[in-house]
C-alpha cells in the first residue's frame, strides 16, 4: 500500500464501498473472505450488508462474484445486519438486553456481548448510541425529567405490592416499576437509605389520628367510623394516602382478604385498597374501613355495603 491511508471511508456510499471491495481484491489472493476482508477493509463487514443486503450480493455487484466464500455461521451471527430489521424491532432488543443484565444503560460492549445485532448499526439508524438508548426509553436526554418524591414513593410501593415485601434493587429496573434504581440511589444516596426514607415518609403519616394497630382490625365497628364525624382531613377524603395504604396492605400481608391472591404468586392479579363501608355510604378513609381486594373481587361491588364479617 502506497502513501498514508485513513483507516476508514470518506463516504459510506455504494460507489465508495465497491472500490473498497476491489481494493481489497487486489491485496488478497485467492476467494475473498470476510475474515481477510476485515483484514485490509476501511469498511465494516455489517455496513456492507446494510447497504447490499448480503455478502455475494456485494461482491456480485463489484464484479468479483468469482471470489465468493460463504461466510461461517460464526461469522455472521457475530456481524449480523440491521438491513431489514424495524426500528420497533431493534429497540425492542435493546430493552430485553438491559433486561437481561438489570442494567437500565447500556453500552456497545454490553449489548454486543449479548445479541448478535451489530451494535454499530444502532448509530447509524438513529444518529448515535445514546439516541439509540434515549429512542428506547433507556436513557434520558439531558434536561430530562425529574420524578418528585412523591412520584418516587408511589412507584416504590406499587413495586413493594407486587413482591410482597421490600424490592431489591435490580427488580426496579423491571416492570412493574417505571422509576428506575438510578433515580432512587441518586436521590437518597442507596437503596437502603431509600427504603429506609420510604418507610420513614408511610410511618409520618400514621402519626396522628390512628386508633388502629397495624396488626388487626379496628375496635370500632365500620358501621360506627360511618356514623361518627371523622377526626382527621384524611378520614374524609376518598383516596388514602401512600402511608395509609402502606399500612393496610401489610395488615393484610400483601394478598386479597377475599380470595388469598397476591402478585407474588398470581403476577396478573392487581391489589387495591378498597373501602368496607363505601366512600358514597359515609365509609372513613381509616383503617379500620379500609381491606386489601384485588381488581377482580373488587370489580362490581360499586356502593354496596357489605356485612362486618364480610372481609374476615
Amino acid at each position: 500500500m502506497n502513501g498514508f491511508q485513513i483507516d476508514r471511508l470518506r463516504d459510506y456510499t455504494k460507489e465508495e464501498m465497491i472500490q473498497e471491495l476491489r481494493r481489497v481484491a487486489e491485496l488478497v489472493n485467492g476467494k475473498l473472505t470476510v475474515g481477510r476482508f476485515h483484514e485490509h477493509s476501511r469498511v465494516s463487514y455489517s455496513t456492507l450488508l446494510n447497504h447490499f443486503g448480503c455478502w455475494r450480493t456485494a461482491l456480485t455487484q463489484a464484479g468479483l462474484e468469482d471470489r465468493y466464500v460463504k461466510p461461517s455461521q460464526t461469522m455472521r451471527s457475530k456481524w449480523e445486519s440491521s438491513f431489514g430489521v424495524s426500528n420497533e424491532n431493534m429497540l425492542t432488543r435493546l430493552r430485553a438486553v438491559s433486561l437481561k443484565l438489570h442494567k437500565p444503560e447500556l453500552t456497545q460492549r454490553e449489548f454486543g456481548e449479548n445479541e448478535t445485532l451489530d451494535p454499530h448499526a444502532y448509530s447509524r439508524r438513529f444518529g448515535s448510541w445514546r439516541k439509540a438508548m434515549e429512542v428506547a426509553g433507556l436513557a434520558q436526554c439531558k434536561g430530562g425529567r425529574r420524578y418528585s418524591d412523591d412520584e418516587c414513593f408511589e412507584n416504590l410501593l406499587d413495586v413493594w405490592t407486587y413482591y410482597g415485601r421490600p424490592p431489591k434493587i435490580r427488580e426496579m429496573n423491571k416492570s412493574p416499576s417505571k422509576v428506575g434504581s438510578k433515580a432512587y440511589v441518586l436521590r437518597w444516596g442507596g437503596w437502603r437509605r431509600t427504603l429506609y426514607a420510604f418507610v420513614e415518609r408511610a410511618n409520618s403519616e400514621n402519626k396522628e389520628g390512628r386508633e388502629t394497630s397495624v396488626d388487626g382490625p379496628a375496635s370500632t365497628p365500620p358501621q360506627e367510623q360511618a356514623a361518627s364525624k371523622p377526626t382527621n382531613t384524611e378520614a374524609a377524603n376518598r383516596q388514602a394516602g401512600l402511608g395509609l395504604r402502606y399500612r393496610v396492605l401489610c395488615r393484610d400481608r400483601f394478598r386479597c382478604v377475599l380470595c388469598g391472591r397476591s402478585p407474588a404468586t398470581h403476577p396478573q392479579c392487581v391489589l387495591h385498597v378498597d373501602h368496607v363501608i363505601p366512600f358514597s355510604k359515609g365509609g372513613l378513609t381509616e383503617v379500620g374501613n379500609l381491606r386489601t381486594t384485588c381488581a377482580e373481587c373488587n370489580l362490581g361491588k360499586g356502593s354496596k355495603v357489605e356485612s362486618p364479617g364480610a372481609s374476615a
